[in-house]
């Protein structure tokens, strides 16, 4: 035998410690079989950059990485959290394959565009913010009030503005925000009404207007000329 038990040890007999070196190196040479079988797969996987909004990043993304990547082993993610312009300079400058995101009509044409999905956008505002209290404000009214939107640069801040600019309306006092989180943390704190879309659920938040030609598309967005795989 190898080894005797004495009370609770095992002990090695003289055969145990003539086969130990041996078995010792048998383990090494199975570990580093495996260690080199890994590699050889992590290096067959094909790697995947992509740039997401904090929206779709946040309440999307996981569980749609978590049921696509169970059946394509062979994809390996990298995931950027980017607003819409880092992602278009980042697909310009090759740092990423493909983004999913919203996209501006005045650059659209410089990239290949898949649609996504489409989300309505609202106005919503603190449960004890001023406009709360009235039933179905009027847009006018609301704009009487400072509004918390995203930069000039996001799509959902453009499409709120052409939507004013048909009713001859202007958007002037507002404060800037950017990504989703930080909206709805200053509409929360009652400093104003927000843009967001509807779908974002917070019990601190009610919404007091949609109409439903506010909505934003949303896009797999990748490069010109870029070939992409079956795969991606």
């Amino acid at each position: 035998s190898l080894f005797i038990r004495e009370h609770n040890r095992l002990i090695l007999t003289e055969t145990g410690k003539i086969f130990l070196p041996y078995a010792i190196e048998t383990l090494q040479t199975i570990q580093s079989g495996i260690s080199s079988i890994n590699h050889f797969i992590d290096k067959q996987k094909k790697p995947l950059r992509v740039g997401v909004d904090f929206l779709i990043g946040s309440w999307m993304l996981p569980d749609f990485l978590a049921s696509f990547s169970h059946g394509h082993q062979d994809i390996e993610f990298s995931v950027s959290y980017l607003s819409p312009l880092m992602s278009f300079r980042a697909l310009r400058n090759r740092e990423i394959e493909l983004c999913l995101n919203c996209i501006s009509d005045k650059i659209a044409h410089e990239f290949e565009l898949i649609p996504l999905f489409t989300l309505p956008y609202v106005i919503k505002v603190a449960s004890n913010h001023p406009l709360a209290k009235k039933k179905n404000p009027a847009l006018a009214t609301i704009l009487e009030y400072p509004g918390i939107v995203m930069p000039k640069y996001a799509p959902p801040r453009q499409t709120l503005e052409n939507f004013l600019y048909r009713k001859n309306l202007i958007l002037l006092a507002q404060h800037e925000a950017e990504p989703i989180f930080a909206l709805l943390k200053l509409a929360k704190l009652s400093l104003g009404w927000c843009f967001i879309p509807k779908n974002v659920i917070d019990r601190n938040l009610i919404t007091i207007y949609e109409h439903p030609t506010l909505h934003i598309d949303y896009f797999i967005i990748y490069r010109k000329g870029h070939k992409l795989s079956d795969d991606a």
